[in-house]
């Protein structure tokens, strides 16, 4: 039995209830947008793609906030009071803490969009900038193997 290569890789993607996933193709990016009971497909292809726009958003440093906020809240009881509720105050700290370290270790987020002469899409796959730059290193290849390379003297 012969296998078959892969003809998708995944570039980026995953989630927790709505998955959003990358793959590249020989001539074009799939986007999928899965729920629970659904999922959507979008192609695009490489000798179509315009541009891919990235931009930071603040959204990581308001989630900081409010799980630093909810810390604090959480942690000023669990210094006054004794016994059983101590430890439950402790507990929801220390889970804020984590939540807080997690969201903070994951760098900041972005919002990056595909832009193609017909429209232009939100990629939801891509909300780290660290993903998103590596995934659009990834995909200038691939573009300009599709396209070619856009000479220095046109740009000006």
């Amino acid at each position: 039995m012969s296998k078959e290569p892969k003809s998708y890789k995944r570039l980026s993607g995953g989630g927790f209830l709505t998955s959003n996933r990358l793959y590249t193709g020989a001539d074009h990016l799939l986007s999928i947008t899965a729920t629970s009971f659904s999922e959507d497909y979008m192609r695009f292809y490489y000798k179509d793609i315009q541009a891919i726009i990235a931009r930071k958003t603040i959204k990581g440093k308001v989630f900081n906030l409010g799980f630093g906020i909810f810390l604090i809240i959480f942690l000023m009881p669990a210094l006054w009071v004794h016994g059983g509720w101590a430890g439950f105050f402790y507990i929801m700290a220390g889970l804020l803490f984590l939540l807080l370290m997690i969201n903070w270790l994951r760098g900041p987020t972005c919002e990056c969009h595909i832009m193609t002469p017909i429209q232009t899409v939100k990629l939801p796959a891509l909300r780290r900038i660290r993903k998103a730059e590596k995934a659009i290193a990834r995909l200038r290849s691939l573009i300009e193997g599709a396209q070619g390379v856009l000479p220095e003297e046109s740009l000006s």
